[in-house]
């Protein structure tokens, strides 16, 4: 029952989820006039919650994150649907759901992925349930590529699950692990990428509408690229859109820190301080580095450290530079 839940995720159920004007609604009913068949989305919350909470820490993140993946799923499969492309797959998916009771009820069933080690969303259709099934991956999942992966399970949606030989467990459910095959009607994901601009094969981008879309403590989190941007001299600055990336250079540089023997307090010689971003309470987006005391010192510090530790530990791929400024990027999503 939902009064298990939270009340900001239950508040979020009944504004984001249930509302007939929120922009996951609004999806379900462009997806029915398409196709012809309503699908409904279905979460058992409680039990969704239980699974998920320890990847949402922040109960205000939960239903934000599940509606984004559903979104997209309605989305993604709406796009095939008027893609005269895919008019074979179309056909496929026509015929399946001709197969279903006369006024019986489709659904999308949203579960929890049962495997720990697959991080990207998948979906699969049921004979017996007459229903599609969406699995949320734990851990988190660059906004930005929900569609892409979403595209690439729905192209080999209805390769039979045992085609390659893989085993299918006792309820007839077979191992969604490893790279998706493709089926015919479907477009390879790097050749959509490397379309020319006005091909009609890549996915458009669709806008998040601003209801689904979390604080920028959590959103900056896992939305790539990370960019940072260092500004040398003195002081040092490390601007970054990724606050766990400033903390553990911040961290580290203030374990290590050569200790000021003239100070009476025994501190370091450099002052290594986060700074909370002017945009958004609780986000911090720059770390200021410089001497506490300038003892004559009036030269740029020597940056070096800072960029090899950003480049060689935290990962993070040099752009480009021009006078003071180093900009670097990372496409990874960091734990």
């Amino acid at each position: 029952m939902t009064s298990e839940l939270p009340l900001k995720i239950r508040v979020d159920i009944r504004d984001l989820w249930n509302n007939v004007q929120s922009p996951l609604q609004q999806s379900v009913a462009s997806l029915a006039e398409t196709l012809g068949h309503k699908i409904v989305p279905q979460v058992k919350w409680p039990t969704l919650w239980g699974n998920l909470k320890k990847d949402f820490s922040d109960p205000e993140t939960f239903v934000p994150g599940i509606v984004a993946y559903t979104t997209a799923w309605y989305e993604q499969l709406n796009w095939r649907l008027e893609n005269d492309a895919f008019a074979e797959w179309t056909e496929t998916l026509l015929s399946v759901l001709s197969k279903t009771s006369t006024g019986a009820e489709i659904t999308l069933e949203i579960q929890v992925q049962s495997s720990p080690s697959v991080s990207v969303p998948r979906t699969v259709w049921s004979d017996a349930s007459n229903s599609f099934h969406l699995f949320i991956p734990h851990g988190p999942v660059s906004s930005s590529s929900i569609a892409s992966y979403l595209e690439q399970e729905l192209g080999q949606l209805f390769i039979p699950a045992n085609s390659d030989g893989k085993e299918l467990d006792e309820e007839g459910w077979a191992d969604v692990g490893g790279e998706p095959r493709l089926s015919a009607g479907s477009v390879p994901l790097s050749a959509a990428r490397g379309s020319k601009p006005g091909n009609d094969l890549s996915p458009p981008r669709t806008l998040p509408a601003i209801t689904s879309l979390t604080r920028p403590s959590d959103l900056l989190q896992a939305t790539t690229p990370y960019i940072l941007i260092i500004e040398t001299g003195n002081p040092l600055l490390v601007q970054c859109s990724h606050q766990k990336s400033l903390e553990v250079l911040a961290q580290y540089l203030n374990k290590w820190g050569k200790i000021n023997k003239n100070d009476g307090q025994r501190r370091n010689i450099f002052a290594v301080d986060l700074v909370e971003s002017d945009f958004a309470v609780g986000v911090n987006d720059l770390l200021r580095i410089e001497p506490r005391v300038s003892y004559g010192r009036t030269g740029p510090i020597n940056p070096t450290i800072v960029l090899a530790f950003i480049e060689g530990i935290l990962g993070y791929k040099f752009m480009h530079a021009s006078s003071n400024r180093f900009v670097y990027r990372l496409d990874d999503v960091l734990r």
